[in-house]
C-alpha cells in the first residue's frame, strides 16, 4: 500500500502568505495562485534530504578507506533511515516527532563532519609507528650517554632531550586521535540506536493503521530527540587543539 501524501504545513503557510500578498498588491488571482504554488513546491524540494545535506556540508569529505570516512559513511546512512522512517509514518503524532527527530539527526551529522575532518588533519600529521620509533631512540641514547663523558655527554643529552620532546607531542597527537574516534563513534553509533528504536515505533503504529499511537510511545519519541540532543552535545564538545603539540618537537 502506497503511503499517503503528507502536506508540508510550514510550505502551505509560506505559499499562502505569497499569495494573499500578491492579491494585495493588486496581482491577477491566477498569477497569485502560480506564485505560491512555485513557492510551495520550491519549499519541499529544498527540504529533501539530498538538498539539506548538500546545505550541511560544512566540512570537506574525509579520505576513502579512513576510519574517518567509515563513521561519517554509517553516520549517513542513518540519517537516511531516519528520514524514511519520518515519511513513512501514518501518525501525525508520530510524523511530527519524527520530523524534530529527523532535524537533529542533521545537525548531528553535520556534527560528525566536522569532527571526521579534524580526525583526518590529526591523523595526517601523525606517522603510524613514530612513538615506538622514538622511544627506543631514546633509550638507546640514555643506554649510550650513561657511558659518556665530556662534550659528548653534553650533545647526547641534548639529543635525549630533542627526541623526548618530539615524543611527548607525538603522544599527545594520538591521544588526541584516539579522542575524536571515540567522538565519532559515539555519534554514529547514537544514530544508528535512535534508528533501530524509531523502525520499532513506527512499526507499531503503522501495521495497516489499525493501532494508534500510546503515550508511552509517543514519550519515548520524546526521549529519543533529547538522546539525539546529547550526541550532538558529545560530537561539540570543546575542541582538541592539533596544532599545538606539532610545535613543541622543534
Amino acid at each position: 500500500m502506497n503511503a499517503p501524501v503528507r502536506i508540508d504545513r510550514q510550505a502551505l503557510v509560506i505559499a499562502l502568505i505569497v499569495g494573499i500578498a500578491y492579491l494585495v498588491l493588486g496581482s491577477a488571482w491566477p498569477l497569485a495562485i502560480g506564485a505560491g504554488a512555485l513557492v510551495y513546491c520550491l519549499k519541499v524540494a529544498l527540504d529533501l534530504p539530498m538538498w539539506r545535506r548538500a546545505r550541511r556540508q560544512s566540512a570537506p569529505a574525509p579520505l576513502p578507506g579512513t576510519p574517518e570516512a567509515l563513521w561519517v559513511e554509517r553516520g549517513e546512512r542513518a540519517v537516511i533511515s531516519i528520514q524514511q522512517l519520518r515519511r513513512s509514518a501514518r501518525s501525525e503524532a508520530i510524523a511530527q516527532r519524527c520530523a524534530s527527530i529527523a532535524a537533529q539527526a542533521d545537525t548531528s551529522l553535520t556534527a560528525l563532519r566536522q569532527l571526521a575532518h579534524q580526525g583526518g588533519v590529526v591523523s595526517a600529521v601523525g606517522r603510524p609507528g613514530e612513538i615506538d620509533e622514538l622511544r627506543n631512540a631514546e633509550q638507546d641514547l640514555r643506554a649510550q650517554v650513561a657511558r659518556a663523558t665530556g662534550p659528548l655527554r653534553l650533545e647526547l643529552e641534548r639529543t635525549i632531550a630533542s627526541i623526548a620532546a618530539r615524543r611527548q607531542a607525538a603522544e599527545r597527537l594520538d591521544a588526541a586521535r584516539r579522542e575524536l574516534h571515540r567522538r565519532m563513534e559515539g555519534t554514529a553509533l547514537g544514530l544508528e540506536e535512535v534508528v533501530a528504536r524509531l523502525a520499532e515505533i513506527v512499526a507499531l503504529t503503522d501495521a495497516g493503521g489499525r493501532f494508534a499511537p500510546t503515550d508511552d510511545l509517543v514519550s519515548e519519541l520524546d526521549s529519543l530527540a533529547i538522546a539525539l540532543a546529547e550526541t550532538e552535545d558529545l560530537a561539540d564538545h570543546e575542541p582538541i587543539a592539533i596544532t599545538a603539540p606539532q610545535n613543541e618537537g622543534r
